[in-house]
């Protein structure tokens, strides 16, 4: 996503580039009597228009700031009413407004440059995990509003985009959480954390949670999430440790856990009350466990 984002950058600098040189040095008295450059140069702010309305869809929510609205306008007044362009206001928009967006689009693209570089991926034979972010906003929505995918691992189904988007800044954009894509085509799938566990006498515990939205379920995903995630947390996060607490209504994230050698774990002396009255259990797989199991099954190994 990252390349693409970029690459529709790029795109809107080639043309600011090619109206910033062309009307450099050209007062408005000129570019009047020059027949041809307001048109080339309209050309270009069509473009940089049409740019500018694809990448806000990638982009806009996090950088809000940026002339969408403006950028959109006067593509459509080029591109449907160009009897009507008024060219002073071209000329000034190409000398005043091009040479700040130019700023300001070379900031964001280091911005996504720089935490493309920071960002940890995980692969597996037919899944990319990566970082969530603001971009992934309608998937996530169109996922989440389901009931019945959040209502099986504790969570709230989420109502509008701003739900969303309040979910992915404070939950779901921190370390070691990730959106479950298709390494196909990178579309969203679910969602994937390991978190710190509060009760970490015994080592480095973590505790791995999940969710596969309603369209992409009974087609073994979880299971390849959770042995990525198995894999991260042991090998990449040295933890002793790997918890799991699935709803006790959740049969089939129980045996999931079940099947991997996932182990009740009380973490507290709450927890076998808790599952009994129909909350979360608590599963543990230790590091050393884990590690048989793979000598055990080499041949089933994902990493």
């Amino acid at each position: 996503m990252a390349e693409k984002i970029l690459q529709r950058i790029d795109g809107v600098l080639k043309h600011i580039d090619f109206i910033l040189k062309e009307i450099k040095g050209v007062s408005l008295q000129d570019f009047r009597e020059r027949r041809l450059l307001p048109e080339a140069i309209c050309f270009s702010l069509a473009q940089i228009g049409e740019r500018m309305n694809k990448l806000e869809e990638l982009i806009g929510a996090k950088y809000p700031s940026l002339p969408w609205k403006q950028a959109r306008k006067m593509r459509n007044i080029i591109v449907h009413d160009y009897d009507g362009v008024d060219f002073e206001k071209v000329y000034f928009t190409a000398v005043g407004d091009l040479p700040p967006l130019k700023e300001s689009l070379i900031r964001v693209k280091k911005d996504i440059k720089d935490a493309h570089e920071r960002t940890i991926e995980i692969t597996t034979k037919r899944l990319l995990l990566r970082p969530w972010d603001d971009f992934d906003v309608d998937e996530l929505f169109e996922l989440a509003k389901d009931p019945d995918v959040l209502n099986w691992c504790g969570g709230k189904p989420q109502k509008t985009i701003g739900d969303a988007l309040f979910v992915l800044h404070n939950f779901l954009e921190v370390d070691n959480c990730f959106a479950i894509c298709s390494k196909e085509n990178e579309k969203v799938m679910g969602s994937t954390c390991l978190l710190p566990s509060k009760d970490n006498k015994e080592g480095v515990i973590c505790e791995v949670n999940y969710w596969i939205g309603k369209p992409f379920r009974k087609r073994g995903y979880a299971q390849e999430t959770v042995e990525a995630m198995m894999h991260h947390a042991f090998v990449d996060l040295g933890a002793s440790i790997l918890v799991a607490k699935p709803l006790m209504k959740n049969e089939t994230a129980r045996r999931l856990q079940e099947k991997l050698g996932f182990l009740p774990f009380d973490l507290n002396r709450d927890a076998k009350e808790q599952c009994q009255n129909g909350q979360e259990c608590s599963y543990g797989l230790t590091k050393e466990t884990w590690l048989a199991r793979k000598r055990s099954m080499p041949e089933k190994n994902s990493f």
